[in-house]
This record gives structure tokens, sequence and C-alpha cells, in this order.
């Protein structure tokens, strides 16, 4: 019996033994347990609580900004020319309203319908017809010849310009292109440009250049609106002139004022160039008479 606790004793110490040397061999092995690696760990702290955020590299010559990434200013000046439809697309929305004034639809088309001209015999005398040229910008001399006669309006928008035929001022029914360009003097790609600069001088004026037509199906009445002329006029009242290229003279024709809808009204029998201008022009002549160059008796 005292031989078994013996041995048993004997094991325990052995225990205890070997348990000593793993734990005073770790202790002396594990870098935590070392004064090193104490003073090593505070200096890293202490490193870490001091050390400046990092917002997106080392700052040095590297970092300064590189000239080429600025914007550069935009030193292209704002061009004054008007909304106008020299582009063929023509999908803008334009300003004006179609029948402005008292005027109101009693029929709305567009150019380009098959059918315009049968909707248009259709209607009784004193109708108005409002015809959009937003696809198409020719109206054909059916158009005008069912109007002929009657009492009929027709409406047509094109672009910034409207014009308006009554039937009874037809006396020509023709195919015409009814697309206008309306530009400062300063932007319009008209070829009488230079022409009409050494006539208008120094003057602000906005040109409203018309297809290659000649002679009008008749009178027409043109409405444009003042702020699409000159956006930044509050005066009431212009001065329309006709540029006779045969002549190279400007040639008066009206001296219109701004309706309660902002727009201003001229009627035309030819077209060409027709300049306007916030005051008179010192040289302009008034319309020739009897000859084949007169916008009144049919152009050239």
């Amino acid at each position: 019996m005292q031989k078994r606790v013996k041995n048993v004793l004997a094991v325990f110490a052995a225990v205890l033994v070997v348990s000593a040397v793993f734990y005073l061999s770790a202790n002396s092995t594990s870098p935590e347990g070392t004064e090193d690696f104490r003073i090593a760990a505070a200096l890293e702290e202490e490193q870490r609580t001091t050390q400046v955020p990092d917002v997106g590299g080392t700052p040095g010559a590297d970092d300064e900004e590189d000239p080429s990434e600025e914007e550069a200013p935009n030193t292209t000046p704002s061009p004054s020319v008007r909304p106008d439809d020299r582009d063929d697309s023509n999908n803008y929305e334009p300003s004006i309203n179609l029948g402005v004034g008292d005027l109101d639809m009693d029929l709305v088309k567009d150019a380009s319908d098959s059918d315009l001209v049968q909707d248009i015999d259709s209607q009784p005398n004193g109708s108005v017809i409002g015809i959009k040229c937003s696809v198409s910008y020719t109206m054909r001399t059916e158009v005008f010849s069912a109007i002929q006669g009657t009492t009929k309006t027709i409406i047509l928008q094109s672009g910034l310009v409207e014009w308006r035929f009554n039937g009874r001022d037809i006396n020509n029914p023709k195919q015409i292109n009814v697309k206008v360009e309306v530009s400062t003097l300063q932007y319009t790609t008209s070829p009488n440009k230079a022409l009409i600069s050494g006539l208008v001088k120094d003057k602000s004026a906005s040109v409203l250049s018309f297809a290659n037509n000649g002679a009008l199906p008749g009178k027409a009445n043109i409405l444009v609106k003042r702020d699409d002329l000159f956006p930044h006029s509050r005066q009431n009242s212009f001065w329309v002139y006709y540029f006779n290229k045969m002549r190279n003279q400007l040639e008066f024709i009206a001296n219109p004022t701004v309706s309660n809808d902002g727009y201003l009204g001229f009627d035309i029998f030819h077209n060409s160039d027709y300049i306007i201008t916030e005051s008179p022009v010192a040289n302009a002549v008034q319309p020739s008479t009897g000859g084949k160059d007169n916008p009144h008796t049919g152009g050239y």
C-alpha cells in the first residue's frame, strides 16, 4: 500500500516538473514576455496615435497640381445669333404660337399631310387654317389655289416666322419655300451681308433672309416676335427695310408697332432679305415703283 502511494506521488511530482519547464520555456521565448517587446510595443503605440492621416499620398513634388488638368477658362463669346432654321432637322421648339392675336384655328394641319388640299377645300369661307411647316418647307401650288378667291386664311408657321395669306390676295398661285433664317446682321449667312452692313453702318439690325421665291402668290403678312429679333430691347416701334440688291439700297417697307402678344408684323409681296432696325436708317429710300426690282410688283 505504501509503495503504491509513493508511486502516485512520484508521477504527480514529475507532472509538476514538466509543467513548470513548459511554463518557463514559453515565457522565455514569447516576445510579449520580454522587456524589449514591451518597449517596442509602447513606441509603436506612440507613433500610431501621433501619425498624420494619409490623404492620398506622401506630400512632395509629385503632388504639385498639373497645370494641364486645370479647366481652361471659356473665352469664346456667346454668339448673339437668333435661333433660326439653319439646322435642317428643325428639332427645336419654336417660340411662335400658331395663330397669335385675334385669330383662332378652325383646322391645323402639317404641310406634309397628303390630304391637306382636300381639307382646305372642305372648310367654309372665313375659315382659318393653320399649317405647320416643321417637316416640309415646301408649300404646294395647290394650297394657294385652294384659297384663291375665297375669304379663307392660311397661317404658315416656319421656325420663328409666321406667314398669313388670305384668299382674296392670291393672284399668282405657285410653289414656294417658306424657310426663313432669322439672325442678327453679324451672324446672318445671307450672301448680301457685306452690302447690307455697308448700308446699315453701325446700327443694331436683324435680318430675315427668305428663300429665293421671287414674287409671292399674293400679299403675305409676316409676323415675328420682338424677343427673337432683339432680346434685350423693350421699345415698341421698329423699322423694316427691303434690300434691293439690284440697286444696292435699303427701301423702307413699314414702321410696325409691337402687338400685345409681343409680335411685330409687316406685309410683303416678294421674297429677299428684309432688315429690321431699332432706329431709322438715314440713307434708306422709299420703295421704287413700276420696275421689275420693286418687291410690290414682282421682283427679280
